[in-house]
């Protein structure tokens, strides 16, 4: 339709598309103004009764005149399509801004003020929009806000009273047809319990609607979820969303109420306008932040508990009532006001004899403690820094207290210009308190008296210096002290605020959750200390010492593996990932959560597991940003980026010291080809002051993506001489210079990497890059040297990664009966391994297939990796689809082929500089020759030589690829010779 004429509207480009239509940008030549233009999809245009009800309510639609509202111009048909011309914006949709989470306070405030304005002036004049979601809300660049799309408007009962008479009329208003005719078109996720249920409906849906709306910009999550559109509106019917403040503790307790009063599933217990919303949005606009939003009751109405700032609750309150604005009440007698201002005044008294006894503002859910070093007054020595840890486990197993991490505290201390082994006196953790937007530090002491030991633990306001809460505890000599500190944490946490019922599910003795142990605590806590100073290999002998002392320690299994894992010692890591699996029970259920994901995604490799867990801690403890991160891992194997990079983003609000999220979310980016988002995070990670290996790594992908040569050496300057930098930003550059063929170059790098991981006694990483090297010598035709370099791998550690590379390498140079002996030996490893049987086994046996000249068996097995293809993967990134590629030129299917070998160029954002990026178009100009499009083929070529420009000569596959050119080049030449032509065809091919 692009450049064609309606009526008197010029249709200039198409906008977007959805369930009820098609939307344009088109120029209106009589009034000379820009305009959008909707046209009716087919499916409603060919139903005359939806069609004539579409015609009838836009026209209701189109009378609205207000700031806030989306004008309609005109209502009209051309050769029989119906379409509306609308006011045309320029800006984004409230989906767009909630994309990248929550919106900032104030920005949320305004922008549902101009909502609630809009759909007031609709609802006065008897409109209902029925399909209030954030699609549908739409904020300009100059910060206008407009409703969008009354296409499922209905006029009220009242206002279409008048139309009844008219059978047609009549069968509009029948709420059983608008279930089956419009209703249906609307949005699931954002109708009213009563729209679910097909029931007839007021204005007090729409509010409802808008509740979702508010919780999505508050959050940036939906409220109501289902996997199916029945689960979906069965949860909209009968569940509870999780309080807003539990997701974003950000946002004050008056927005939190407007939300949840909007959301109530009795409609009667909703707002009844939405100008009462509007009046409730300005009051918290206006209100101090210590204080609770007003009520919009009118003058003389009686006041609520909330109003009086106490902490009574009442029936009403507890209805849903707290924000009911505009009630009238009754006719009070004298002795009423003089009763209720007795009242008044005893909850007033009550109020501040409560708050006098706590000292401070009370301690709210989700608060931030920063736990200090304990005053030791005894002569053991044990003391010092084991009980902090202790105490730090124990309130780390509760879902209403949040710890800051020691890598939070170390940050603090940092920019406090004191060493990273500061003692944590009170007065140095208040000040790291504050620095970490904490609430509350918690101090403890221990004293001796004769045979018995004191605890004592006070939460104290990290502003005020005040008591917020106290415990103490007695334990009846040394060996009992841990169980002391237990009894005392628990204790604390009750005064804090934690409902019994809480501590009861999160508290595990702290014995069971820790050691019995005081020396092994004493060596845990010291190998963690030192890991935050030095480093992991500085902590690993104390940790390893920690379980030598107690072979039920299941904490310090579970950090042993990660220090393992992160030391690349891949077969000792799964070795302590799963002792600490097996005691998963004596520990906290935070720490199950952590032990479980690690075991099922390291260790057995079970995605749908790990993802569950993920799941259900983000449930039990929705304040965590490691579920989440341990959420997108899994999103990540499916290629999901899009879904990644929301928990992502979501993690690093969560906590923004968190190194290994902004390193994903940096991939994630770049995966979906976002490169400037990618590096902007890279950019918000140094302003945190934040450095790792695995961000430098993922920067230079970016600058690999984007040729900037410059980027790429100023990374690898800068990581020489650092452990783990310099090896593996080294490998990067092998991979990127055989990416362009420089083979003898990359072979020299990956040498050098080589002889550094050796030097730091890293066997793992070592036989990692001999796997890698041989990998690439096999894709490149040089067979003999890529079995020597595999075999070597598999001699210096044949852990799953390095059997893998090895395998598929061993797999490419001919040696079938190896490469089949190692995937049978990783198929019995990882029986259930989500990745393992779905991606690595079928790309390893489909190479096999293929070099048996099998490419039937070869397309079979891979359809098992078509829903992991696209992830990233450190085995090799998208060879699914480059094998599946090859066995379809194997059986002459050209135009299959080359639809796999696009996939790889399409994705370098996944393939990064996997050399397979590269041979991808050279694989591709061989399926479009064998297509019979020649001239495709030969750019195609061009391209391929154009990267391997400065190539090494003696290549093989270099070689073929020129010699394939040239005798290409010579068919053109002669395809106007005919006599010349077949038999040039038959000689050169």
């Amino acid at each position: 339709m692009i450049n064609s004429t309606v009526k008197h509207y010029l249709i200039l480009e198409k906008l977007g598309e959805g369930g009820m239509g098609v939307v344009y940008q088109a120029y209106d030549t009589r009034l000379e103004r820009p305009v959008a233009l909707k046209f009716l999809s087919d499916k409603l245009a060919d139903d005359p009764g939806l069609r004539q009800r579409f015609l009838r309510e836009a026209r209701a639609a189109s009378a609205l005149n207000h700031p806030n509202i989306c004008t309609i111009y005109e209502i009209g048909e051309d050769n029989g399509q119906v379409f509306l011309a609308m006011e045309f914006l320029d800006g984004k949709t409230l989906k767009d801004l909630v994309r990248d989470g929550p919106l900032p306070y104030q920005h949320l405030l305004k922008i549902a003020e101009d909502v609630s304005d809009g759909l007031e002036a609709a609802h006065k004049a008897g409109v209902i929009h029925r399909d209030v979601k954030l699609a549908n809300i739409f904020v300009t660049k100059n910060g206008a806000t407009k409703i969008l799309d009354f296409g499922l408007a209905k006029k009220t009962q009242q206002e279409s009273r008048a139309e009844t008479s008219d059978p047609e009329s009549a069968l509009a208003n029948d709420e059983t047809h608008l279930t089956s005719g419009l209703a249906a078109l609307g949005t699931a996720a954002y109708m009213s319990p009563e729209q679910a249920l097909g029931r007839s409906l007021d204005n007090r849906t729409d509010l409802f609607s808008f509740g979702i709306v508010l919780y999505e910009m508050a959050t940036g999550q939906a409220p109501f979820r289902g996997d199916t559109t029945g689960v979906l509106l069965l949860s909209i019917v009968q569940e509870t969303p999780p309080a807003p403040r539990a997701l974003n503790p950000d946002i004050p307790e008056g927005l939190q109420k407007i939300i949840q009063k909007c959301l109530e599933k009795d409609r009667e217990l909703r707002y009844r306008t939405a100008g009462e919303i509007r009046t409730d949005l300005q009051h918290l606009r206006t209100a101090s932040a210590s204080e609770s939003i007003p009520s919009s009751e009118p003058p003389g109405a009686q006041p609520s508990s909330e109003a009086a700032g106490t902490a009574v609750t009442s029936p009403e309150r507890d209805a849903g009532r707290s924000l009911d604005s505009g009630r009238k009440p009754p006719a009070r007698s004298f002795l009423r006001v003089a009763s209720s201002a007795a009242v008044a005044i005893a909850l007033l008294i009550a109020g501040i004899l409560f708050l006098r006894s706590r000292n401070a503002h009370s301690f709210t859910p989700h608060d931030k403690v920063v736990v200090a070093d304990f005053t030791n007054t005894t002569d053991d020595t044990i003391f010092d820094g084991t009980l902090r840890q202790a105490v730090a486990t124990d309130l780390g197993q509760s879902p209403f207290v949040y710890v800051v991490s020691n890598r939070a505290i170390s940050d603090a201390l940092k920019q406090m210009a004191k060493p990273a082994d500061a003692r944590l006196t009170r007065e140095v953790a208040r000040e790291v308190c504050l620095r970490t937007n904490s609430r509350a530090y918690v101090a403890g002491s221990i004293t001796e008296d004769g045979q018995q030991y004191q605890i004592a633990l006070e939460a104290l306001n990290c502003e005020t210096d005040a008591i917020i809460a106290s415990a103490r505890a007695r334990a009846a000599g040394r060996n009992a002290v841990i169980v002391a500190v237990g009894n005392a944490g628990q204790d604390l946490r009750r005064d804090l605020g934690e409902s019994l019922p809480s501590i009861q599910q999160h508290g595990k003795p702290l014995m069971e959750a820790t050691t019995s142990s005081l020396e092994a605590l004493q060596a845990f806590t010291e190998g963690q200390t030192l890991r935050q100073q030095q480093g992991d290999e500085a902590g690993l002998p104390y940790i390893k010492r920690a379980v030598e002392l107690d072979p039920n320690f299941a904490q310090a299994y579970a950090v042993l593996g990660t220090i393992y894992q992160n030391l690349a010692q891949n077969g000792l890591a799964n070795q302590a990932f799963t002792s600490a699996y097996q005691l998963r029970n004596r520990v906290g259920e935070r720490e199950r959560y952590l032990i479980e994901s690690t075991y099922f995604e390291s260790v057995t490799g079970e995605a749908s597991k790990a993802r569950q867990i993920a799941e259900n801690w983000i449930r039990d403890f929705p304040g965590d940003a490691m579920p989440r991160f341990r959420l997108a891992r899994q999103d990540e194997n499916l290629g999901q980026y899009d879904q990644a990079a929301l928990q992502l983003r979501e993690s690093i609000r969560l906590d923004p010291n968190s190194y290994p999220a902004y390193s994903s979310l940096m991939m994630a980016y770049m995966q979906l080809n976002k490169l400037d988002e990618s590096k902007a995070i890279y950019e918000a990670a140094k302003a945190h002051h934040i450095d790792s290996e695995y961000l430098s790594r993922a920067r230079f992908y970016v600058a690999f993506i984007e040729r900037d040569d410059r980027t790429m050496q100023a990374l690898l300057d800068a990581g020489k001489g650092k452990p783990g930098y310099e090896d593996r930003l080294g490998v990067e550059a092998a991979l990127a210079a055989a990416y362009f063929g420089r083979l003898a170059e990359a072979e020299k790098m990956f040498s050098q990497a080589i002889g550094v991981a050796n030097s730091m006694n890293a066997k793992e990483s070592a036989a990692e890059h001999n796997a890698g090297l041989a990998f690439i010598e096999a894709e490149v035709g040089n067979t003999r040297i890529a079995r020597t370099y595999a075999e070597t791998a598999l001699a210096i550690s044949p852990n799953p990664s390095v059997k893998a590379r090895s395998s598929l390498a061993l797999a490419q140079a001919g040696d079938e009966v190896r490469a089949e002996q190692l995937a049978d030996e990783l198929g019995s490893q990882y029986p259930v391994g989500t990745i393992m049987q779905g991606y690595t086994l079928p790309t390893i046996r489909a190479t096999i297939a293929i070099n048996r000249k099998s490419p039937a068996k070869a397309i079979e097995l891979l359809e098992a990796a078509l829903p992991y293809e696209l992830a990233m993967s450190s085995f090799a990134n998208e060879q699914p689809a480059y094998e599946r590629g090859l066995a379809y030129l194997e059986s002459g299917d050209g135009p299959k082929a080359a639809a796999e070998f696009r996939k790889l160029i399409a994705n370098p954002g996944v393939v990064t500089s996997s050399i397979t990026g590269a041979l991808a178009h050279l694989q591709l100009a061989r399926a479009e020759q064998m297509s019979g499009n020649r001239e495709q083929a030969k750019t195609d070529y061009q391209d391929f030589l154009a990267l391997w420009k400065d190539a090494d000569p003696n290549i093989p596959i270099l070689q073929q690829a020129k010699a394939e050119y040239t005798a290409l080049n010579r068919l053109s030449e002669l395809r106007h010779q005919p006599h010349n032509y077949s038999a040039a065809r038959n000689g050169a091919l």
